[in-house]
């Protein structure tokens, strides 16, 4: 049974509209990550703005509806709290937009930093000191019960709202073909990984054949320090399949600075090495990956990971290696060139 017909408990309807934003943008974030293939664990400054703007968007039209319809959201019915006309009957969209509204400008202040904590301390005081919100004086906002399960579903569904996001951000590690792969699907997996990463091998992506192409122009100027080609990769095939990736690339014109090649190579081997691993979301092959090609730049390596051959050879003379990624053409050097080969080979 009903106690009252205005629910006075601000922590109560503060962790229902918590749960309510949280789930709001959570399914955004899921749109992004699984529909859009968008790294949401690496969102721009204008990135997060967009996000905070969509989940306040699916707030105002989404929670009237709730309302319409089941006099409750997902946060409130959780806490057993219901909105509804004075006389019980459910409030129609016009009326729960309304009153959304209020709660958005005057309860949240319209979530403009510093100024939403305002808000939601006035509204916080005006609801311990039992004052109806002003938002509230034409509704009837009620309660069934405290009974301690409520908190408990809460935790629980919370925990699971913000393990789901945990997850997605996982899964987005998994390449968008797996197993075998022909050279389009490598090639897809390559622009993938490049783009979840934020990697611009010179304006250029990889077409359906594994030839680089240049992008359209969006303006934007990226500043380069050392020269990098992109490579010409070059395919051995089985059955249309591939069972060896590898290119070469060579400097022999006196370029003063060389930059280093790690991106390319770990972008490769994730494509190629990622497709093969069905456990990449919870094990460390990308850390390892990271870790084998990044931490000895300019040096020799090889390595297998999930049955592939990685290797990388290099060979260089009148060049001194400075900062982390960079060789710098030495000034008496009498000759001087540079030379990478690089595979991945499955075994």
């Amino acid at each position: 049974m009903e106690e009252e017909q205005q629910v006075f408990y601000p922590e109560r309807r503060f962790f229902a509209r918590m749960f309510d934003l949280t789930l709001y943008s959570t399914l955004w974030s899921m749109i992004l990550a699984l529909g859009f293939r968008i790294n949401i664990s690496k969102r721009s400054s204008g990135g997060e703005l967009l996000d905070l703007v969509v989940t306040m968007v699916i707030m105002l039209t989404l929670e009237p509806l709730l309302l319409q319809l089941f006099a409750t959201t997902p946060g409130k019915a959780i806490l057993g709290l219901r909105l509804t006309q004075k006389n019980g009957g459910k409030l129609s969209y016009a009326h729960a937009a309304e009153r959304m509204w209020k709660v958005f400008g005057s309860g949240m202040g319209y979530h403009i930093p510093i100024y939403n904590l305002i808000r939601l301390w006035k509204s916080y005081k005006l609801c311990a000191q039992k004052i109806i919100l002003p938002w509230d004086k034409e509704v009837a906002y009620t309660i069934k019960d405290r009974k301690t399960y409520r908190t408990i579903l809460w935790i629980t569904l919370y925990a699971g709202i913000i393990g789901g996001l945990f997850l997605t951000m996982l899964s987005q590690l998994i390449a968008p073909n797996t197993g075998a792969l022909t050279v389009k699907e490598f090639a897809e997996n390559h622009n993938y990984y490049a783009a979840y990463y934020g990697i611009d091998f010179d304006n250029s992506f990889l077409d359906e054949n594994g030839k680089w192409t240049k992008k359209q122009s969006d303006g934007s100027v990226e500043i380069q320090i050392g020269h990098t080609q992109n490579p010409e990769y070059h395919f051995e095939l089985r059955e249309s399949k591939i069972t060896q990736v590898s290119y070469s690339v060579s400097q022999t014109k006196g370029e003063k600075w060389i930059g280093g090649y790690t991106n390319h190579m770990i972008i490769d081997t994730l494509a190629f090495v990622g497709a093969l691993n069905d456990e990449i979301m919870f094990s460390k092959v990308t850390q390892r990956i990271v870790t084998h090609i990044h931490q000895n730049p300019f040096e020799d390596f090889s390595f297998v990971e999930s049955g592939v051959r990685v290797t990388g050879d290099y060979e260089y003379k009148g060049y001194e290696q400075v900062f982390d990624n960079l060789l710098v053409l030495e000034e008496e050097a009498d000759e001087n060139y540079f030379e990478l080969n690089f595979s991945m080979k499955i075994e």
